[in-house]
């Protein structure tokens, strides 16, 4: 929630109220400076599948009723396969898994789409093609079926990234990218059961060598953000949807670092700013940056270091915490390709490392991971990994708290309580 507070000395403090929880052990009075301190946790992991062919792609979807939608592929023959997920008490279960045909298979970047009507539209690449396909499916209770699927587009070479976002109750945006430097986007209309796709239309003049990263603003606008081609710089651009037309807006550098095109995500935070995380450098370092869409117009925020030792080459995800921290999985550690999940602290424009905990005790496969945000606070991250290359759904409990500020100031509170209180904690915007 937006606050414009005046202090005791006038000085008008415009920012946002979080309710947080106090730290045990500590004791916070009204008007005190404090620190936003994150605490993960591995509550439950369960194997999804133990066929070896599995845990080649996955994406996850919270459904309307609270439980959970996996698709994902076998890697030996890209056949598609749906889980019905549930979590009860910090724990994963599987309630049914289906295969979704013999014909359709994958092998390439994907996203599924819960819909207002609670049919899931499912955007993917063709195994072995350059065709771009979508599929419909229909959610009873824990049953799949699928109602329709077509071609919905063709690239001239190997699509390397495949997004899709909610427009309205009717309309999904499609945007992709080949392996040169082409970014586009296409609006498939669902209606009565079945599904039309628009023409693709470059979007800008991206030059992202595959890597863009699109997400949905407050005002139905589009954000995206994107390494341009070999240089050290992250850009977002603005783009509106209109009667079937894309439109290009502003293009701006947000921060001048060293982008290699590896990995980049991003989700919106309250307020209707974005943050990105991207891996950067040579050393795999991974990053987090804000930026903010006021007007059309966009201004880059806090830029820091999460992870010294990040190694997200192949895949990241991110997901908006309710606290309006976000929460991260990556891979890490090249040798070992272990999966870490992780916070990261944003008050008003700064950016801050919040806690992490390794997610299973195995290799990874760093293509095959997605992470949803649970009602409860707690986020479900599925991932390939383990001795062979199985899929697996785990649990991770995440809270955050406020203490007495030690080593920087989140922002200030507005009312007192000892540990285990919920207290107002006034932050910037």
């Amino acid at each position: 929630m937006s606050i414009g507070k005046t202090n005791a000395t006038g000085l008008g403090i415009n920012g946002e109220v979080r309710n947080l929880q106090v730290m045990a052990g500590e004791n916070v009075v009204a008007g005190d400076f404090v620190e936003l301190v994150t605490d993960c946790g591995v509550s439950g992991r369960v194997q999804l599948c133990a066929d070896a062919g599995t845990g080649n792609f996955a994406r996850a979807i919270l459904l309307g009723n609270g439980n959970i939608l996996v698709v994902y592929s076998l890697s030996t023959a890209g056949l598609i396969l749906a889980s019905i997920m549930s979590v009860e008490d910090g724990t994963a279960s599987t309630l049914s898994t289906a295969f979704l045909g013999t014909t359709r298979r994958l092998d390439g970047g994907f996203k599924a789409v819960p819909l207002p009507s609670g049919d899931v539209f499912i955007a993917y690449r063709r195994y072995s093609t350059h065709l771009l396909y979508g599929i419909l499916i229909g959610i009873d209770g824990s049953a799949v079926t699928v109602k329709s699927d077509a071609v919905i587009g063709s690239v001239a070479t190997a699509t390397l990234t495949v997004d899709a976002l909610l427009l309205d109750e009717e309309r999904v945006l499609v945007t992709f990218s080949d392996k040169l430097t082409s970014f586009y986007g296409m609006i498939v209309t669902i209606s009565g059961g079945a599904f039309t796709a628009g023409a693709a239309q470059a979007i800008g003049g991206i030059a992202a060598g595959g890597k863009a990263a699109p997400v949905l603003l407050p005002d139905g606008g589009v954000f995206i953000a994107y390494p341009y081609g070999d240089s050290t710089c992250i850009y977002g651009m603005t783009a509106a949807v209109s009667d079937g037309v894309i439109t290009t807006g502003e293009t701006t550098a947000l921060c001048e670092t060293e982008m290699s095109g590896r990995a980049i995500n991003c989700t919106l935070l309250p307020g209707g700013r974005v943050f990105i995380a991207h891996s950067a450098g040579d050393d795999y370092r991974l990053r987090g940056l804000t930026a903010s869409v006021t007007g059309g117009l966009l201004s880059a925020g806090g830029d820091a270091v999460l992870n010294d030792c990040a190694y997200s080459a192949y895949d990241l995800r991110v997901a908006a915490l309710p606290d309006g921290g976000v929460f991260l999985c990556h891979g890490m550690d090249s040798g070992k390709n272990l999966l870490r999940c992780m916070t990261a602290n944003v008050c008003g424009s700064a950016v801050t490392a919040g806690s992490g905990v390794q997610l299973g005790d195995g290799v990874f496969n760093a293509a095959c991971m997605d992470a949803v945000l649970l009602p409860g606070g707690d986020v479900f991250v599925a991932h390939g990994g383990g001795s062979g290359p199985y899929l697996w759904g785990g649990v991770v409990s995440v809270q955050s708290f406020a203490q007495k500020s030690l080593n920087a100031i989140s922002g200030v509170a507005g009312s007192g309580g000892g540990g285990g209180a919920k207290i107002d904690v006034y932050v910037p915007a």
